[in-house]
């Protein structure tokens, strides 16, 4: 691909060449320079950069978020790229659940304009509230807990049974036991980190597929399974389709999450699960903590139930399934 000129770069994704310095001043942006003049010169790797950044500025990420979502040290060009394609892919799906959400309260009020059901405005209001708070949660989905940081010695913390994780190992067992899954399932592990519970659960014959925030984590992941789909993003905005997956589950995630976060992560999830699927959450949640997601299933119809882990009782383990069943 020819490398275009600033004026070309602005012109190709609409913005002023005044944007394009903005972001190169800021040091998320370094372009190459022809080395008899120093015009800036721009791939289409670095289009793509800017296109990110430009996205994740209007879903309200700072500057400095930018730069933590933004780094890219150590890695090889072609890696660079794949992420820069998957932050894509999660900022669109994000944007699709806006989208899907304003359409259903648009319809939800022409509805109410039609056969007269009051309070229109009240409920307007209402509606509009639930929305814009569902994308600021959503639009919050950077990597707040450094877990690149971590990836490297995540694996033996865990193994070497760190206080942070109490029951880990334990929890993955009791929940791949839990959520019985059956050959040629598909199964969703949200928040995987390396791998491990997915992998716990891949000699059942399901089919795993993997969701973490983390780049570094996801890298490992793929090294330990590199058959097993993994894609970057987070549980408030899961980039998989409705009606995906036979069960989901998540450990060690949960407790991170505020209340409003948590309500809002196991929306996603049910919005993925297929009917009469099954969610299995393992996490050293306070035992009140787990009220509200309970009652949310139930009104959901579905039975939910929760242990605690005998060798570390901080631990829970929660399974969920519809009530029919």
């Amino acid at each position: 691909m020819p490398l275009l000129k600033i004026t070309e770069a602005a012109r190709r994704l609409g913005v002023s060449t005044r944007t394009i310095r903005f972001y190169e001043e800021k040091r998320l942006l370094t372009p190459g320079k022809t080395p008899h003049n120093g015009y800036r010169l721009y791939s289409e790797q670095d289009l793509l950069r800017l296109q990110t950044i430009i996205s994740l500025r209007e879903a309200g990420l700072s500057l400095t978020s930018l730069h933590t979502v933004m780094e890219t040290y150590g890695m090889e060009e072609q890696d660079e790229l794949l992420y820069l394609l998957e932050l894509q892919r999660a900022l669109l799906y994000a944007r699709r659940l806006d989208l899907e959400g304003q359409i259903r309260m648009n319809e939800r009020l022409i509805h109410n304009i039609l056969t007269e059901a009051p309070p229109l405005q009240e409920n307007m209001f209402r509606q509009a509230e639930l929305s814009r708070r569902q994308r600021e949660l959503r639009d919050s989905w950077t990597d707040h807990y450094r877990f690149d940081q971590h990836a490297e010695s995540f694996d033996a913390m865990v193994e070497q049974g760190h206080a942070s994780y109490p029951g880990y190992k334990e929890s993955l067992r009791a929940l791949a036991t839990a959520i019985s899954p059956r050959p040629g399932e598909m199964g969703l592990d949200l928040g995987t980190g390396t791998g491990n519970l997915a992998g716990t659960i891949l000699p059942s014959g399901a089919d795993m597929k993997a969701l973490d925030q983390s780049r570094r984590m996801l890298q490992l992941c793929r090294r330990k399974y590199p058959l097993m789909e993994t894609k970057l993003g987070n549980l408030l905005a899961v980039p998989f389709y409705e009606h995906t997956f036979d069960f989901a589950v998540s450990s060690y995630v949960f407790h991170l999450l505020s209340e409003a976060e948590r309500l809002s992560a196991l929306l996603e999830i049910l919005r993925v699960l297929k009917p009469g699927g099954r969610l299995g959450i393992a996490c050293p949640l306070p035992e009140a903590g787990w009220v509200p997601l309970r009652s949310e299933l139930e009104l959901r119809g579905f039975s939910a139930r929760l242990s605690a882990l005998p060798e570390s009782p901080e631990a829970f383990v929660l399974v969920a399934s519809p009530a029919a069943d």
